[in-house]
């Protein structure tokens, strides 16, 4: 009888969580957002961090 309602509980809290994933209203402009990651100005960005000193190692 605990395995029901564990399984219940279970199911719920799944399908509760799932909801916004699954709901078009949610899915704007930033939905799950990815980001790009230029390298040459990333390495720019580094090499200024060790330029102002600022690099902690």
């Amino acid at each position: 009888m605990i395995d029901i309602y564990a399984l219940i509980a279970v199911g719920s809290a799944l399908i509760i969580g799932f909801i916004p994933l699954l709901s078009k209203k949610f899915r704007g402009k930033d939905f799950l957002v990815s980001y790009h990651v230029d390298k040459s100005k990333f390495k720019e960005y580094l090499m200024q961090l060790h330029k102002d000193g600022d690099w902690i190692e």
